[in-house]
């Protein structure tokens, strides 16, 4: 705790009696001690205000026992405090583009307009006309892309249609002019799936200008957060702060998925074995590069992989979007196995993925998580967590059905596949992964419904890595963000005020109202 202010300290001087001379000395003393007092406490005051902002609770092993003074002082979040997936890394990616005077293709899904750049500035612009629709599983991929491909004209096996001017720039997403039908027929003016359409005159236009390995970036903003609410935090007038949770977790982490708020914080850069949490990544860039009406058989080539089968025996056969049940639900791997063998180059689309969408300390080596050199760190694993709940949107409620049934063709057989991620029980789990290995111990990533808002509950993705026991560590952070946080509006009104107090308790802003 610091403390302010000090008593000083005199030397009694004599008193001029019967001609008794004055003890300058004395008085020299004190005057030198009462200066260098003055200047001690002029730089204590400026190192008082300084310790709130330099001695942020981020993590359990920075948590400071700090007392509540009469002047209670505001602490922001600091810098790298708040985690910002695809849409903050293309932004950031456009202005560096731009810096370093380079080519590239910029699609801004917000104001639906494609722009070609050629030494940093801008050479043309053209409207954008459909996009995959917005919480299908087409939607238009947010993130930084490459052109892989350019075709004068490329037949859609997924719509059974034509695209002039194609350019492949990831999976089975093109930027094309308007598709027609083999008899020549041209689509209807609605949604694509999932490819950026142009007119056909505008589309050769780009494709002309348009070089092969050229950056693109698909900019599609998240809904912006509420400027009038904020987190608090809860504090009380000399009293230590609520002790942190007791995890076993070696990593961790919790953050709001619509803020990117950090509400707790263990090693959260830490590099470490994932396990199944890698099924995230294999369920989104299996929608991404197979069509999935597309029936695929369970082969025994894919059957011989370690681990969970779900039951399944080869021949059986389900449409690709099917297999996600199994995949996501009974964590099989040989589905996973399965979809590597159906896409050439699948781990490394995998790694290209990570990369596009910001995961920069995040690798793949396999497709289920068996291998121990599949590894990420719990910030990149709250990215993907949120990139896929705001891109991939039925990918990742599929992850929250408690149980899925099927019939496969083929053989016949019916299937029940029970989600062994989280208790079925929970409510308050809104979908994630779960892994298990030897190396990784257990893993977790997940979203979940928190009651820390004043007018309902929000959604914190969490994070574990390196458990002993997953849900019980989940649990005790939720319950420890239940006690210690509030969202809310309550200083609406009074933005000048740093600590609101709301009967017993008293809370503190966490960063500065913008």
């Amino acid at each position: 705790m610091v403390s302010k202010g000090a008593g000083i300290g005199y030397r009694r001087s004599k008193n001029p009696r019967n001609g008794a001379s004055f003890d300058w000395g004395g008085f020299l003393y004190v005057v030198k001690f009462v200066f260098v007092f003055i200047a001690f406490f002029i730089a204590g005051q400026g190192i008082i205000r300084e310790i709130p902002e330099l001695f942020i609770a981020e993590s359990p092993e920075l948590i400071f026992n700090l007392a509540l003074s009469k002047a209670p002082v505001y602490r922001k979040l600091p810098e790298g405090a708040i985690l910002f997936s695809a849409p903050e890394r293309v932004k950031r990616t456009k202005h560096d583009l731009i810096a370093r005077a380079e080519n590239f293709i910029y699609a801004d899904i917000s104001v639906m307009a494609l722009s070609v750049y050629r030494n940093g500035k801008v050479a043309t612009s053209v409207p954008i006309n459909a996009i995959g629709k917005e919480g299908s599983f087409f939607e238009t991929p947010n993130g930084q892309y490459k052109i892989l491909s350019k075709e004068k004209n490329h037949f859609s096996t997924i719509g059974s249609v034509w695209m002039p001017w194609s350019m492949n720039f990831f999976g089975n997403y093109f930027i094309h002019g308007w598709p027609y039908y083999p008899g020549g027929k041209a689509v209807a003016d609605s949604f694509s799936g999932g490819c950026i359409r142009l007119t056909t005159e505008n589309a050769k236009e780009i494709f002309d200008l348009a070089e092969k390995g050229e950056t693109v970036l698909v900019y599609d903003p998240n809904a912006p957060g509420m400027s009038d609410f904020t987190y608090f935090e809860k504090i009380k007038p000399g009293h230590p702060r609520v002790r942190v949770p007791d995890i076993s977790a070696v990593s961790a982490l919790a953050a709001d998925t619509e803020t990117g708020e950090i509400l707790f914080a263990k090693n959260k850069t830490e590099i470490h074995p994932i396990a199944s949490i890698t099924k995230l990544m294999t369920g989104l860039v299996a929608l991404e590069t197979i069509n999935r009406f597309k029936t695929l058989a369970m082969d025994s080539a894919s059957l011989s992989a370690y681990g969970n089968s779900a039951g399944l025996k080869a021949g059986e056969k389900l449409t690709s979007e099917e297999f996600l049940y199994p995949l996501m639900l009974a964590s099989s791997n040989d589905v996973a196995e399965l979809y590597k063998r159906t896409v050439p180059g699948f781990i490394g689309v995998m790694n290209e993925k990570a990369r596009a969408i910001g995961l920069q300390n995040t690798f793949y080596e396999d497709p289920s998580g068996m291998s121990p050199k599949n590894v990420s760190t719990a910030e990149d694993l709250f990215k993907l967590l949120t990139y896929i709940q705001n891109s991939k949107k039925p990918l990742f409620n599929l992850t929250a059905l408690p149980s899925k049934t099927l019939v496969t063709s083929g053989k016949s057989r019916k299937h029940m596949w029970n989600n062994v991620n989280w208790p079925a029980d929970d409510e308050q789990f809104v979908g994630g992964k779960a892994g298990l290995t030897d190396e990784a111990l257990q893993t977790m990533a997940g979203i979940y419904r928190v009651h820390i808002s004043e007018f309902g509950d929000r959604e914190v993705a969490i994070i574990v890595l390196g458990s002993y026991d997953r849900v019980k560590d989940v649990r005790a952070i939720i319950g420890f963000l239940e006690k210690q946080f509030v969202y809310g509006s309550v200083i609406a009104k009074v933005k000048q005020s740093h600590v609101i107090e709301a009967g017993a308790n008293v809370y503190e802003a966490l960063k500065y109202f913008r």
